[in-house]
C-alpha cells in the first residue's frame, strides 16, 4: 500500500528502510491482506472484514501512525461500518468508533474484544 508522510512514523519508516517517494509524495509500506466473510459474524447482516499488515514491522507502524489508522476507519466508514477494531498484538484492540462515538478508545479483554456484545449494540443492517 501507498502511504503518504502525513507523520512522524511515516517518515521514520521510510527513512529507517531507505523508502523513495513516488510522484505524489507517497511511499510503499508494504502488502496488506484483507479477509471478507459475512455469514459467520458477530451479527446477521453484517459483513466482517479482516485487513492484515504484512509483517510485524507493518503491524507496529499501523499502530504508532494515526495517519495509517485514519485511512483504516475512513475506508471502513466508506462501506458503511459500524466500527474498526485495530489489533495491535498484545497490547488488546483499540476500537475504532465511526458514527460519533469515541475515536481510539482502548477496549480490553484477553486479547480480543467481546465481538457479539459489541455488534449487539450496533443498528440492525438494512
Amino acid at each position: 500500500m501507498l502511504f503518504a508522510l502525513h507523520d512522524d512514523a511515516i517518515r521514520r519508516q521510510a527513512e529507517d528502510y531507505e523508502l523513495e517517494t513516488d510522484e505524489q509524495g507517497r511511499i510503499r509500506i508494504g502488502y496488506i491482506y484483507l479477509d471478507i466473510w459475512y455469514r459467520r459474524g458477530p451479527r446477521p447482516g453484517y459483513a466482517h472484514m479482516s485487513f492484515t499488515a504484512a509483517t510485524k514491522d507493518m503491524s507496529r507502524l499501523f499502530v504508532a501512525s494515526a495517519s495509517i489508522r485514519d485511512v483504516f476507519t475512513g475506508l471502513a466508514a466508506s462501506a458503511g461500518a459500524a466500527c474498526c477494531v485495530l489489533y495491535r498484538e498484545y497490547d488488546g484492540d483499540e476500537v475504532c468508533w465511526l458514527n460519533g462515538g469515541p475515536i481510539a478508545e482502548p477496549l480490553y479483554q484477553d486479547r480480543f474484544p467481546d465481538l457479539a456484545a459489541l455488534a449487539a449494540t450496533w443498528p440492525d443492517a438494512g
